[in-house]
């Protein structure tokens, strides 16, 4: 509103007014003339929207004018945000709420925002802090198994078992939901390496509105094998996608011209569990992590990273279920810990937190320590 021209500031108001916003010109408010009250602790749901109010009172004895706010926060649904109060006078309050829609891939987490006030062209005349907590659901998870037929026009390398040129394969998916949240609308798709030139793909995608915890999806896809790469092997892209809660599960399968391939198999990612999750924030430089991991083959490698930075590694030993513990050291503010788990068939599994560590002796910090929050 202060950068807009004068014409499109006349706009502005009159679209202020009608909101009964009082956007008058007038003295701006001095620094420590505005007080502003933020709720301890904004709540906001996946997939629901939420109010967030802030109230500005004026404590001098003169009128300000043209107030308004911007927020702060590290995170990005709640960074930015306009809040404006117009004129107040001598001794009365303002207030002002914005919506926030929210995803339903929103993660758990607490930030701390910040609202800095301008009055006319008078920078940061009162400032504000609050919290927001963010509450996600559960999410889904997705593993799936084939089975896998040919058929050839030539009569001695039909059903033969083995991968033939010219072989048209059935490749029969039944997608299982093994998460605790029920999926939105689902992909399932196939996609090859050399499409075309070596793999003639003729069903390759299905959809679902919805897959509940547990459910399972059959998803028959077929395509044509012309020939394999150089090294007579060829690649199948499997990808299941949600995408409301933007979980995704992205497998590779390889096979050999030529040589016998499994009739059917389970494809099952690395299950991660932990007995408990971390804190959502925290005046702790240190937190400590127990998880387990289990699979129907076997767990190799398991990694830890905070950021882009990389602060655990374990291989698992190889067994089809693993206990791991191990703390983390947590930077000041917000913090993204990411947990990745392989096994032998080079399919992986993640979860992702965010942790904020709240600086020793502040007034969030302190107020941390003694919610427990």
């Amino acid at each position: 509103v202060a950068k807009a021209n004068e014409e499109q500031q006349k706009k502005v108001a009159a679209a202020l007014v009608a909101l009964g916003v009082d956007w008058s010109d007038g003295p701006a408010a001095e620094k420590g003339a505005l007080t502003v009250f933020m709720g301890e602790d904004y709540a906001l749901m996946a997939g629901s929207p939420a109010q967030i109010k802030i109230t500005v009172k004026n404590t001098s004895k003169s009128p300000a004018h043209k107030v308004w706010g911007r927020t702060k926060s590290d995170n990005p649904m709640l960074d930015g945000l306009d809040f404006v109060f117009g004129k107040i006078d001598a001794g009365q309050e303002r207030s002002w709420t914005t919506e926030v829609k929210t995803p339903k891939s929103l993660p758990s987490r607490w930030d701390p925002v910040t609202i800095s006030l301008k009055s006319g062209s008078a920078e940061d005349v009162a400032e504000g802090k609050g919290g927001v907590i963010s509450r996600g659901v559960p999410s889904p998870g997705f593993e799936y198994s084939y089975t896998f037929s040919e058929k050839n026009s030539d009569s001695k390398l039909s059903g033969n078992g083995v991968v033939d040129a010219g072989d048209f394969i059935e490749l029969g998916l039944k997608v299982k939901n093994r998460g605790e949240g029920a999926s939105g609308k689902t992909e399932t798709t196939l996609r090859a390496e050399g499409e075309n030139e070596r793999i003639y793909l003729k069903s390759a995608r299905h959809n679902f509105d919805a897959v509940k915890p547990g459910e399972v999806k059959d998803a028959p896809m077929s395509f044509e094998f012309k020939k394999a790469d150089d090294e007579g092997k060829f690649k199948l892209v499997i990808n299941v996608t949600d995408a409301d809660s933007g979980a995704v599960f992205s497998d590779e399968l390889l096979f050999t011209a030529g040589e016998k391939h499994a009739a059917s198999e389970d494809r099952f990612p690395p299950a991660i569990k932990l007995s408990a999750p971390p804190p959502l924030r925290t005046t702790a430089a240190k937190i400590k992590l127990d998880v387990a991991l289990t699979d129907d083959s076997k767990v190799e490698d398991f990694y830890a990273y905070l950021g882009d930075k990389k602060v655990f590694y374990k291989n698992a030993g190889q067994g089809k279920a693993a206990a791991i513990s191990f703390e983390v050291e947590l930077e000041e503010g917000s913090n993204i810990l990411s947990l990745t788990a392989s096994d032998d068939k080079q399919m992986h599994s993640s979860k992702t937190f965010i942790i904020f560590r709240a600086k020793e002796g502040q007034e969030l910090a302190l107020k941390t320590a003694v919610e427990g929050k």
